[in-house]
Formats: structure tokens, sequence, C-alpha cells
């Protein structure tokens, strides 16, 4: 890696690190990718059923990452002074100042900009990104039958970014909040049937693959918000005014 803090190449162990999402790298249906990792010094236990973030002692970072806890000691000073020097004397000076949520960084889920010019929502399917607060995670519940891919297309359409821009507050060049308090407003559709999502997941792995290719998705995209437009019971005359206000 090349170390900003340091102005200079690093070499350090890939366990110890994930891959780092910021807002201006996430679009809709694009492959995700990052040319940024960050230090991540915790492992996950599973002990009793319950998923937890351990943080590694230093002994244990000096053990099984050499090169990371070398690098770790180059910016002892460094992070030590966080927060005002709020890690001045801790014994974890190397530790995550507020930790939230840790466990939840390598679940599959949908990722969202926070501040977006209309959906962009992608699709983490390994849970392998850490993400910078300008980002959203959204995880499914257990009971949901429903594919991240059918979410990602409902997401992702006309419609629900003609809903926040009637529900939401505008920002600078037109952008609007994608925080999960304004999306989870949005009403989702119960599906009956669960092969009736096969259609809409379909159009999203053509996309997606398109995408790769650097190719236009303009035509699939609008299939798209017609199924979406179905599958909420919208007239002529209603689609008109979302496809008129979120052009």
């Amino acid at each position: 890696c090349y170390s900003k803090e340091l102005d200079k190449s690093i070499l350090i162990e890939k366990e110890l690190v994930k891959p780092l999402l910021k807002g201006d790298g996430v679009h809709k249906y694009e492959t995700l990718s990052a040319d940024k990792v960050v230090i991540f010094p915790y492992y996950i236990s599973n002990k009793g059923g319950k998923e937890q973030a351990v943080l590694y002692s230093e002994d244990e970072i000096k053990n099984k990452f050499p090169n990371g806890y070398h690098y770790l000691k180059e910016c002892e000073d460094v992070l030590r002074g966080r927060e005002r020097g709020r890690l001045k004397h801790d014994d974890y000076w190397f530790r995550y100042i507020y930790p939230k949520n840790l466990t939840l960084f390598d679940k599959e889920r949908l990722i969202q900009p926070d501040i977006s010019l209309g959906g962009n929502f992608s699709y983490d399917i390994n849970g392998e990104f850490y993400q910078t607060t300008t980002l959203y995670g959204y995880i499914k519940y257990p009971k949901v039958k429903e594919s991240y891919k059918f979410y990602m297309a409902i997401f992702n359409s006309q419609l629900l970014w003609w809903f926040l821009q009637q529900t939401g507050t505008v920002l600078a060049n037109g952008y609007f909040r994608f925080m999960p308090r304004y999306v989870e407003t949005f009403p989702l559709p119960k599906m009956i049937n669960i092969e009736d999502t096969k259609p809409f997941e379909d159009l999203v792995d053509e996309i997606i693959f398109t995408k790769k290719s650097l190719k236009n998705t303009v035509d699939l995209e609008a299939q798209i918000n017609k199924l979406v437009y179905q599958l909420y019971g919208l007239t002529d005359e209603e689609i008109a005014i979302v496809e008129k206000a979120s052009s």
C-alpha cells in the first residue's frame, strides 16, 4: 500500500485490512471495487452463538501481523493523538474510538451513498468491503425471502427517486440524502409469489453484466422501471408524473 500519513509505500498483511469504499466510489448496479484499504484490528468471534468484534491485543498483532504492527508503531504518535489525545495513555491505542456495527461489515448487503442524485444502490455480495460514514449498508432480516437483487431494482427505480424528491429535502444541485430513515418510509411490496421477483433479478443480472463491458444500460433500466410501475399499479397518468419529475 501507499501510506498518505508516512508518504511512502508500505508492506502490510492482507488479513489485517479491509477494502475501503467511499461515497464517490459507489454507483448503481456497478460491481464494487476499492483502491484503498483500512486497518481492521479486530476479529469476529461467534462465542455462545452471538457474533462480536474482538479487538486484538498489541502482542497478538505483533505476532500475527509483524508488517502491520511495524506500520502501526510508525504511526503510534498520530494514533494516540486522535480526539485531542484521547488514547494517549491507552493500552489499546490502535483501536477504533467509535466501533459501531463491526460485525455487520462482513455481511451480504446493499450499499448506497448518503448524498446522491437518484438511487445508486450496489451489491456487496460477499460482504468484503468496509465503508465510510458517507455510505449506508442495507441488510435484510433473515425472514425476508425477496432477494437483494430484487430490492436493488426497486431502490434504483425512478419511482423511489420520485418518492424521495417529494418527501426529502433538496441539497445543492438537486441532490438528496438517502439516509435509512428517509428510505424506510418508502412502502415495499409484499410478494405473494416469490417467483414474481425473477424478472427483476434477471434484468439486474443483465445490467450488471452490461456495465462490466462499459456499455449503456438505459433501455434495461427503463424495463425495470416499467416492471416497478406495474408492481405498484401506477396508471399512465401517474407514470408520466414520475417520469417528468425524476428525469
